[in-house]
């Protein structure tokens, strides 16, 4: 019998490399009982679910390289603009880091639509291969054939790849707003007990000891606030700074300085029609900042703000 089993898995695995249904093949066959069709069956499952999960699995890893890859191209981009626009030449180095953030971007792109791909594929051949089980043992028990709950869910909801299953009907429709004003690409989501949370992975840069949004940033912040009021969400920015000392009378520390950044963007927020109970700002001062102060470069990156909406679920 073991033999036996161990020829069929030979057959289905041919079947499988050759891209054929491996039961209908077995179903036209005059020697094939309906036990031999029953092994066949599950064991074409097993093979096809084994790849669907790791294909879903490496989807979720290629998600979070990608958006580290993504945060650190936002922050090459950002300081090439922000060079430009002092009209000073860009370091080579900076441009030669872009394209290899953006090789990256692109591999991690083609890999997951490539996987995205074979996973549709799987998943209509097991949707197919159900059928097939259930005609052929059509008024006998199946308690013996069931699928993985992830593979379930990923047939039910006839969609493929990790960052679209689950998604609630809510997260479509901001996803959707998040294209159509560009601002998509510097984006993550995440469901929490409050809501839906969408973060920016773009932040505002300030130059040093200054409190005053770049005026190159108010486009970005008035999309912002288009989101949040389309969704009545609140928005949430967090103002950071480097830990150069300041001590004036208008900032006594980088508290207050960090605190300022947060209060302009604020403002410039509620001017274009977010109520102000709808915006919260706070500082950490030098305190929150992401990166190591140890170089102009990474100084550059802790004065900023971040910003994040929160998104009721209705």
């Amino acid at each position: 019998m073991y033999a036996r089993k161990q020829s069929l898995k030979v057959v289905v695995l041919c079947f499988l490399i050759l891209g054929l249904p491996v039961v209908s093949a077995w179903s036209q066959s005059p020697a094939g009982s309906l036990e031999s069709f029953r092994v066949v069956a599950m064991d074409e499952k097993r093979i096809l679910e084994d790849a669907v999960v790791d294909y879903d699995a490496r989807i979720l890893e290629i998600g979070k390289e990608a958006l580290e890859v993504k945060k650190d191209l936002d922050w090459v981009d950002l300081q090439i603009e922000r060079v430009r626009d002092r009209t000073d030449a860009v370091p080579s180095e900076l441009l030669q880091r872009q394209r290899t953030l953006q090789a990256r971007r692109d591999q991690l792109a083609q890999e997951k639509s490539r996987l995205v791909t074979m996973i549709k594929g799987h998943l209509d051949r097991l949707t197919a291969l159900d059928g097939e089980v259930r005609n052929a043992f059509a008024g006998k028990p199946l308690d013996w054939w069931s699928f993985r709950q992830r593979v379930a869910d990923m047939m039910n909801m006839g969609e493929a790849g990790s960052t679209e299953f689950g998604q609630s009907e809510l997260m479509k429709r901001v996803s959707k707003t998040l294209e159509d004003k560009s601002l998509d690409p510097w984006t993550s989501m995440k469901s929490t007990d409050q809501g839906l949370l969408v973060k920016f992975s773009r932040p505002i840069l300030f130059d040093s000891g200054k409190t005053e949004v770049p005026q190159n940033d108010h486009l970005f912040l008035k999309k912002v606030a288009e989101v949040a009021s389309a969704y009545s969400g609140r928005i949430q920015l967090v103002g950071s700074a480097d830990s150069r000392p300041i001590k004036t009378s208008k900032y006594p520390s980088n508290w207050e300085l960090a605190a300022g950044r947060a209060t302009n963007a604020a403002r410039i927020l509620a001017s274009f029609g977010v109520p102000e109970s709808d915006i919260s700002a706070t500082s950490k001062g030098e305190y929150g900042a992401p990166e190591a102060n140890d170089s102009k470069w990474s100084m550059a990156q802790n004065r900023r703000v971040d910003v994040s909406v929160l998104i009721p679920e209705k």
